[in-house]
């Protein structure tokens, strides 16, 4: 991971250092310097890990890159803080972030802070789903971004979590919805349909197959309600979609195939 970290990044470059229980890794952009804390062996204090594939599809593949990065931006799944940081600095104004693993939670404060974010960046330490309340959190040990209320990863740790109801997160306006939480999509879609209409001008998301046709069923949701699906990536199961009030260029990829139009 490392190396695609890097061979990527062309004439940037990527430092990465042991400290106490932890490793530091930096990352320096043309403008822009990244600062993350990481945890990448379980130990008997943190019985998970984590990895660099986040950071490897924010830096290399590119993946928040799609649409303009502005304005008020709500992150659901936010791991280590690390696409929070990432959109403060290449220019939002404010991010909300949820994160319902404690132990991501603690480092995504410390990264945060880390990187002189801390006034521009809400961490909040919980999971959304259609209900407020408590929910049960299936984390891997040894990959701690793939903890998900749907589905149970091998060699998963459980940990009871808070939730805030989708309707609750959702009820203002956002520049920017981005969702990486194993499943939680599907419910945001289907059960908060109205506040994605009313409040979201973008949306990004990973989709999880935690039914058969559960991409199809997101996609005709949006749709119907007024947003053009702009790509979506099969490989690495990512969804571009805006507003259709909002929409200037319209562009369309299924499986490396583009069709482009310009719409005034």
């Amino acid at each position: 991971m490392l190396f695609l970290l890097t061979s990527r990044y062309g004439h940037r470059k990527v430092n990465i250092s042991k400290v106490n229980d932890y490793y530091n890794i930096t990352i320096y952009g043309n403008t822009e310097t990244y600062k993350f804390m990481l945890n990448l062996f379980p130990s008997p204090r943190i019985p998970i890990s984590n990895d660099l594939t986040s950071l490897v599809d924010i830096f290399s593949r590119k993946f928040y890159d799609y649409y303009p990065i502005k304005g008020k931006i709500v992150d659901i799944g936010g791991y280590i803080g690390d696409t929070a940081v990432y959109f403060i600095k290449k220019g939002a104004e404010f991010v909300e972030v949820y994160e319902p693993n404690p132990y991501n939670f603690e480092l995504m404060v410390s990264n945060i802070a880390l990187n002189n974010a801390t006034a521009n960046i809400k961490p909040i330490n919980s999971a959304i789903s259609k209900n407020s309340g408590e929910s049960v959190l299936h984390v891997s040990k040894f990959i701690a971004g793939l903890g998900s209320l749907y589905e149970i990863p091998a060699n998963s740790i459980t940990l009871n979590v808070n939730t805030i109801s989708c309707q609750e997160a959702l009820n203002k306006h956002i520049d920017l919805l981005k969702m990486n939480c194993k499943g939680c999509e599907v419910d945001i879609i289907l059960n908060c349909g109205e506040k994605l209409k009313e409040n979201i001008d973008h949306l990004i998301f990973q989709y999880t197959d935690i039914s058969e046709n559960s991409l199809s069923i997101m996609l005709e949701k949006l749709r119907d309600l007024g947003f053009t699906i702009d790509k979506v990536d099969r490989q690495y199961r990512m969804v571009y979609a805006q507003k259709l009030s909002t929409k200037k260029n319209h562009s369309v990829v299924f499986d490396n195939f583009i069709y482009r139009s310009n719409s005034q």
